[in-house]
């Protein structure tokens, strides 16, 4: 059996195995040969037909395979994808490759919107699925009913089928309107809506009855179906009417307003239920009528009971009040209304609890017996509430809210946790200044106090507006704002606000304290200096066929330079006509960054430069308005720039730069420019269309050179940039009077002509017009702007020689001139072969081409290169031959030289070998071009060369993971090669970059040379040996010292570690600086030798106060004494715990000792007279009797938990302390370490020295020193 697969159809599955969907689908379209829009069967690449598929495939993202039939001359196309996309774009093809028809059809005007549907959807459908455009008419067109299609002949029928089905479809429904009082829907709708749904079930149709206070059309009922049901709906609904007017009587009662909301009941509940009850409507009032008669409308038996329940409903609810303060009410509500549903106390209820918006009392509808439980709960739950809790209202200006807020809510939510009370800041749109603090009435008065502390924080702040320019904004935020959260990390209370991108403001708002404002301020300013002397600019003018050697490979060049610079480069888009690349840094940064720039054209295009003296005051009349007049003598000078000094440096001096032959003609132009300068020269402008502007300046000029020397006068024309913009058709022209007179009639005069159009024909032999369309048609374009937008019609019939020009009559005969002048260089093309290896073949086509297309371009020719054959190309690496390639430029190619054109074999390098056919590379074009190119292409042979470079330094050349190597090879574009255990380098490229490589080779040599002699200059040692014991002051707090002093001398200072229990410290660098580093060691050291210390005995309890926050006041005392002081560590022993140790010069520990003693005697006294501290634990011995106490008891008494305020209980006999400290700094994680608790117990947390007194025994004061 075989298995079909057709469009869609896939295989079926095996049985119990269900089928995979996919969600890819293939649909085939054919286009017969009658209806296609391109009737030329050939599949050629680059055609109509091709385009448009290609343009398809990429848009609807589809693939289309085309297939041609030869004897049916139909259209095939098979397009693959996503179903929805499929659709899309058969309909998009059908639509682009197939003639389109046009037809009508009739549809009444009123069924229009039904085609359209809502925002056009059914219509966009319709087009969709036919693929047919469709256009629905007006309603004031001659033909309204007339709907008009276009499109393929078999799509039309599709879409006229959608409509008709539409229509025929609509127009069986219908719509009625019956006009029946509102007083008797009640009856027709019946309870509850019960029998209004029933005649819309039954019938199929819609009913639609206006609602009870509807202001329009409320005597209006509609009913829309099909005809039959609409018909049957209607009779219906007119006798339900008819038997209402005849039985119902109207009774009318009285009922207090406050009650009517009793009567209707939830949602109208209770009049529903009445009426199903008796049958009986009742009408109440609107609530905003002021009238209290309720109308009963029924038969006349039903009256009596329906009043009767009225009166019941009325009668049977009851209304009442609780006052509650408006702040309580979500309290009371809880969250979900929980809260409220328990403090209720009835799980289900009838009852209406309303909390009216901004007043203090709570409503309570329902029925009686309800409504009195329920008021009776919720007042005995606002009475116990407000006992317990309170609400203050703080006045506090607007400005100071977000304060309160915090960022992202941190400072309110702090204060609720801290003191349990809620803070309620007002909305901006509010435009209230009270703040209410929700809470216990305790804890209430906590909350203001720190709020308050909050706003008084922040009005003594102060603000201040910085200028800065708006483009530094970006910079000083930074990525990400990186560098700007670094300014707020530091000082946190400083607000700094940036104005919005789309402001263009130059204001900085910055708010917070004085203090820290101004180092905000300080910051700022200073970043912003530099950056405004970062922002320094400069424009160099580069060849654009040099931007790719700046940019080097992969960016590598261009990202050394950025690098090396610390600038920004910012280059021309490749699509653009501009060679100036614009450089962005420091002043000294971009003058470096364009001399690299500048040296790489140099090297690339054998660049030279000169200087020419031309009067300062001559040289903004020679750039011109805009530029333009410099520019034009530089367009008329491949290559050439000319460099004016900017005017704030004037000088005389200007530069002309570019290739040798051309900077000495535009030299000699800009001193004959300068020369009518400086006679009396006026200027004239003229308007003229931009495409005639090619034709006036004429090829490479010449036009516009001819009227120079006839009138003396020189042309400025825009630049191709500026001639789609306003006045990019103004004309310059400048000289002396009588010249520009001269000249401005000229060219006037031609202007007027071209602007007259005629038609000519010229004879081109069939063979060469496919020349003419290769390329993209580069010949047309190319004559088409070259003269005044010329058209060119080649004929569509085979074997026709006529070409058309159609233009302006001076500009088709130079067109006409131009095409016989091509036509010539194809018949007279040669092809000639040169032999180039085809393992070198992908090098010297470039990457994508470049290198061949260049030379195409610049010496006209064509050049094909052989189709790579692995087998023949050694080595057989992929990365070493390049793929087939064929580079045409200017038209011809085998055409050329199929047509009888001359064909001479020359390959270079045979010698007596005969060359393979895969290195020989065919070119194109006339003979002596030709020999050009065949030179061009061998330059770019790749040769190989040794350059002397040390073994020594190839580490140093390579670079960590062969980075310096790879920049090297990327900036260098050609390959290095480091052999093992060489004295050499190997450099394998293009001779013109060899020789560049091996100057920059030799300069990279120098430096590691250099590099290498250095740093055996900074390998100076000098050993000192300094005792151990001094090397902790040496290295300072967290090595500050010993840091402040490597980085003074620019030395590198080692000191051993201390369990190595060396005196020897190694001071490494330049001879000159160690021996000064060394010297200021040994005075460190001969100093620290001099001093004394001191033991004090002081009370533990006092070290707090000593130490302060984080050791600031013993850092104050010890920078005012200039002395070190020892404090006991948290692990020190009981008998250490009192010991103090001071050291330093003799003066200055005297000093310090006594200031120590008098200072722990005031806080002493202080503590004794507050109760805080029990004289009996100043004895000396207190520490000693607290180290006999058992292990076991001193391990208890440390694992009982602590609470603030309440004096530790002993669990053991004796007296201990009187008092404990707790939360003092020592306890503290963070205060653990030497960096926020310097210099305690000796530095590393040992015991200090136990206390001695001055005669060896103990005193039994309460603080002692011995020295």
């Amino acid at each position: 059996s075989s298995t079909e697969l057709n469009g869609n159809h896939w295989p079926k599955a095996p049985s119990k195995i269900a089928p995979i969907k996919t969600s890819v689908t293939t649909q085939i379209v054919e286009i017969p040969f009658e209806e296609r829009r391109f009737k030329d069967t050939q599949n050629e690449f680059g055609s109509d037909q091709n385009k448009i598929c290609a343009q398809v495939q990429q848009e609807h993202e589809v693939k289309i395979e085309i297939s041609n039939n030869a004897r049916a001359r139909s259209l095939t196309l098979l397009v693959t994808g996503r179903f929805d996309k499929v659709s899309n774009a058969v309909s998009e093809l059908r639509k682009r490759l197939q003639t389109q028809a046009q037809s009508e059809v009739t549809v009444p005007a009123e069924f229009h919107r039904h085609l359209i549907g809502k925002q056009g959807g059914v219509l966009k459908e319709i087009k969709l699925k036919s693929g047919c455009e469709i256009f629905i008419p007006r309603e004031n067109d001659a033909n309204p009913n007339s709907i008009r299609l276009i499109g393929p002949k078999e799509n039309i029928d599709k879409a006229r089928h959608e409509i008709l089905c539409i229509y025929d479809e609509v127009s069986k429904k219908a719509t009625e309107r019956l006009v029946i009082p509102k007083i008797y829907h009640p009856f027709i709708a019946g309870p509850y809506n019960r029998q209004l749904e029933k005649i819309m079930t039954e019938n199929g149709v819609r009913v639609n009855i206006p609602p009870v206070h509807a202001q329009h059309d409320v005597d209006i009922i509609r009913v829309s179906g099909e005809k039959d049901g609409v018909v049957n709906a209607c009779r219906i609904i007119r006798q339900l009417y008819q038997d209402a007017l005849e039985r119902c009587q109207t009774v009318n009662i009285e009922v207090s307003k406050s009650l009517h909301k009793f009567v209707i009941g939830p949602r109208g509940a209770g009049l529903q239920e009445i009426l199903e009850a008796t049958g009986v409507s009742v009408e109440v009032p609107p609530a905003e009528d002021p009238s209290e008669t309720i109308v009963l409308r029924g038969e006349g038996t039903k009256l009596g009971v329906a009043l009767t329940k009225v009166y019941e409903k009325a009668d049977s609810y009851a209304t009442c009040t609780v006052l509650a303060p408006t702040w309580m009410h979500r309290h009371l509500i809880g969250p979900g209304g929980e809260n409220l549903q328990k403090v209720v106390g009835l799980p289900t209820h009838k009852a209406q609890i309303n909390f009216l918006r901004g007043e203090d009392k709570i409503e309570i509808d329902g029925p009686k017996e309800q409504v009195v439980v329920i008021h009776k709960n919720l007042k005995a739950w606002v009475d116990d509430y407000v006992k317990r809790n309170t609400m203050v209202e703080v006045a506090v200006p607007r400005e100071f809210h977000r304060h309160i807020i915090g960022k992202s809510g941190g400072t309110v939510n702090k204060i609720r946790e801290t003191t349990g009370c809620t803070v309620r800041v007002p909305a901006d749109i509010d435009g209230e200044d009270v703040v209410r603090i929700e809470g216990e009435r305790d804890k209430v008065n906590l909350a203001r106090e720190e709020l308050m502390q909050i706003v008084n924080k922040q009005a003594n702040e102060r603000s201040k507006d910085l200028i800065i320019e708006h483009q530094f904004h970006r910079a000083l935020i930074g990525q990400g704002g990186a560098k700007i959260a670094e300014i707020r990390d530091k000082y946190p209370d400083v607000l700094i606000k940036f104005p919005n991108a789309d402001q263009n403001s130059d204001v900085v708002q910055l708010r917070g304290p004085r203090d820290q404002l101004a180092n905000v301020e300080k910051l700022l300013k200073k970043a912003h200096t530099d950056l405004r002397d970062s922002s320094y600019e400069e424009k160099v003018r580069i060849g654009k066929a040099y931007h790719k050697d700046i940019i080097g490979r992969k960016g590598q060049t261009i990202a050394k330079i950025r690098e090396e610079t610390n600038t920004r480069i910012i280059m021309p888009d490749s699509g653009s006509q501009s060679d100036v690349i614009t450089v962005i840094g420091k002043q000294k940064d971009v003058q470096k960054a364009v001399r690299q720039i500048n040296d790489i054209e140099k090297v690339a295009a054998n660049i030279v430069e000169e200087v020419v003296e031309i009067p300062a005051r001559l040289h903004q009349g020679l750039i011109g308005h805009g530029g333009k007049l410099i520019r034009q003598l530089q367009d008329q000078h491949s290559g050439v720039r000319v460099h004016f000094p900017p005017a704030s440096q004037p000088s005389d001096r200007v530069t002309v730069r570019g290739p040798k032959t051309e900077v000495k003609k535009a030299k000699a132009a800009l001193q004959q420019l300068a020369e009518e300068r400086l006679e009396d020269s006026q200027e004239a402008v003229i308007h003229a269309k931009p495409e005639f502007h090619p034709f006036l300046i004429g090829r490479q000029g010449q036009n516009a050179e001819q009227l120079r020397k006839a009138t003396g006068a020189r042309l400025v024309f825009p630049s191709l940039d500026e001639r789609g913009k306003e006045g990019g058709d103004i004309i310059t022209i400048i000289g002396r009077k009588e010249a520009v007179a001269k000249a401005k009639e000229m060219l006037e005069k031609q202007v007027k002509d071209l602007e007259n159009t005629t038609e000519e024909s010229v004879e081109v032999d069939p063979r060469w017009h496919k020349a003419f369309m290769e390329r993209r048609g580069f010949y047309i374009t190319q004559i088409s702007q070259d003269f005044g937008g010329v058209q060119l019609s080649f004929p569509r019939e085979p074997g026709s020689s006529r070409v058309v020009v159609k233009g302006p009559k001076d500009c088709v005969q130079g067109a006409i001139a131009r095409i016989r002048e091509i036509v010539d260089d194809l018949a007279a093309r040669v092809t000639i072969e040169v032999a180039i290896p085809a393992i070198h073949h992908r090098s010297v086509i470039g990457r994508s081409g470049d290198n061949v297309r260049d030379i195409c371009d610049q010496f006209d020719v064509s050049i094909k290169f052989p189709e790579f054959n692995r087998q023949q190309s050694q080595p057989s690496d992929a990365n070493a031959a390049p793929a087939a390639a064929e580079v045409t430029a200017n038209g011809g190619g085998e055409n050329a030289a199929a047509s009888g054109s001359e064909t001479s074999s020359n390959p270079e390098g045979s010698g007596d070998a005969t060359p393979s056919k895969a290195d020989l590379v065919s070119i194109s074009g006339r003979q002596e071009q030709c020999d050009k190119a065949r030179q061009a292409l061998l330059d770019l042979v790749p040769i190989e060369e040794q350059l002397d470079f040390p073994s020594e330094f190839h580490g140093q050349l390579i670079g960590r993971n062969g980075e310096g190597i790879r920049r090297l090879t990327n900036e260098l574009n050609m390959a290095i090669t480091i052999p093992s255990k060489a004295e050499h380098i190997v450099l394998n490229g293009t001779p013109k970059r060899v020789e560049a490589a091996k100057i920059r080779l030799q300069e990279r040599l120098n430096e590691l040379e250099a590099e290498k002699a250095d740093q055996e200059a900074r390998s100076f040692e000098c050993k000192l040996d300094i005792p151990a014991q001094y090397h902790r002051e040496i290295i300072g707090p967290k090595g500050a010292n010993v840091r402040a002093l490597q980085q003074k001398y620019e030395v590198r200072v080692n000191i051993p570690n201390p369990d190595k229990n060396s005196n020897e410290i190694v001071v490494i660098g330049y001879q000159d600086k160690a021996e000064a580093a060394a010297k200021e060691l040994m005075a460190i050291k001969d100093k620290l030798e001099n001093q004394v210390s001191a033991e004090l005995f002081i009370t533990h309890q006092v070290h707090p106060i000593i130490i302060g926050q984080r050791g600031k006041n013993l850092r104050s005392l010890m920078e005012k004494f200039d002395v070190a002081i020892d404090m006991p560590g948290r692990n020190a022993p009981p008998d250490a715990q009192n010991t103090v140790v001071v050291r330093g010069a003799q003066a200055d520990v005297d000093n310090a000792c006594d200031h120590l003693l008098d200072l722990a005697g005031e806080v002493i006294d202080r503590m004794i007279e507050r109760g805080e501290l029990d004289p009996r634990s100043l004895r000396p011995d207190a520490a000693s009797e607290q180290a006999e106490q058992p292990a076991q008891a001193q391990q208890q008494q440390q694992q009982q938990p602590q609470k603030q305020g309440k004096k530790q209980q002993q669990q053991h006999g004796g007296s201990g302390p009187g008092f404990v400290v707790r939360d003092a700094p020592w306890d503290q994680q963070q205060l653990a370490s030497s960096e926020h608790f310097p210099s305690i117990g000796g530095g590393n947390g040992d015991p200090a020295p136990p206390p001695v007194s001055g005669n060896g025994t103990a005193k039994p004061s309460a603080w002692s020193r011995a020295k």
